[in-house]
């Protein structure tokens, strides 16, 4: 069987950050080889050629901000329609940011061996067909180690 090489999901989100309800459709697709090489090269653009290291701390870039160079890059090469409002120079929540990367690595990942990941955090909020609501989940806990093990350098 032929798996889908596109997804196309639903955020129905209200903030609790800025007080706005977003809602819209995305889409994204499969990545191929070239595009995660693009996804690294984008993820070390953002955090200023640096990565994080816990052998070495106080060099490079913390976990965090390595998490977050590697969403945004993800999301920039995955996503290929999104909603006029998804503007990430706008937007400030990160929860909506976690939802939306929730999504793309679900797909991602049903392309692995064991299909899709649960969260580490039963407060995603992924309800079914998609769409996404409220939540509170902090993009650190967005995916668990199967997910994240493909995305570190």
């Amino acid at each position: 069987m032929t798996k889908k090489t596109q997804h196309i999901f639903q955020i129905n989100y209200t903030s609790e950050d800025d007080d706005k309800h977003y809602i819209g459709d995305f889409s994204c697709r499969r990545l191929s080889i070239k595009d995660y090489q693009k996804l690294n090269v984008l993820k070390a653009t953002y955090n200023g050629g640096m990565h994080y290291s816990p052998d070495r701390p106080g060099y490079g870039v913390d976990r965090s901000t390595e998490y977050l160079g590697q969403m945004l890059a993800h999301l920039e090469v995955a996503l290929v329609v999104k909603p006029d409002w998804w503007n990430l120079n706008e937007i400030s929540d990160m929860d909506l940011l976690g939802k939306v990367f929730h999504e793309v690595m679900l797909f991602e990942n049903s392309f692995r061996e064991g299909g899709d990941v649960p969260l580490r955090s039963g407060k995603a909020g992924s309800q079914g067909s998609g769409q996404v609501s409220n939540g509170g989940t902090s993009p650190s806990s967005v995916v668990d180690q199967k997910v994240q093990a493909p995305l570190d350098p």
